[in-house]
């Protein structure tokens, strides 16, 4: 799952053929015996889908961006990519390697933000936790 995320979230076109070389690998196994290789189904479950990305910006020690992280949690959501843009170095790795909507991903008027997104094309930002409850 690990690979497939990665590939995703990088848009690395290597390890995307890496992990489908792996799915062909244990094809047998997948469609014969799924109850052998659970992550695995998950894992291509996710390469198969348009998973949803979901950008919280602000500090992750402040209250009101724990909020938000533990709002999406309680959603089930399986194919989808949480990311914490504070601003920092993580996010300026991730806009590095790639991830270019990261760039100009940052907080509305100095509050806790979400952005939700899928295909790398997001909604309106939000600082409503109710409004991100509504959009997951």
């Amino acid at each position: 799952m690990n690979l497939v995320r990665l590939a995703y979230m990088l848009d690395n076109q290597k390890w995307r053929d890496q992990a489908e070389t792996i799915f062909k690998v244990f094809w047998e196994d997948m469609t014969e015996r799924p109850i052998i290789v659970p992550h695995m189904i998950g894992a291509f479950d996710f390469y198969c889908s348009s998973p949803k990305q979901i950008v919280i910006t602000g500090d992750p020690n402040s209250e009101d961006t724990k909020a938000f992280l533990t709002e999406v949690h309680k959603h089930y959501i399986p194919n989808k990519v949480l990311l914490n843009a504070d601003g920092g170095k993580s996010q300026a790795f991730f806009v590095e390697h790639g991830l270019k909507f990261l760039e100009n991903i940052q907080p509305v008027d100095n509050k806790v933000t979400a952005y939700v997104c899928q295909n790398f094309t997001c909604q309106l930002p939000v600082t409503d936790i109710t409004k991100l409850k509504q959009m997951l």
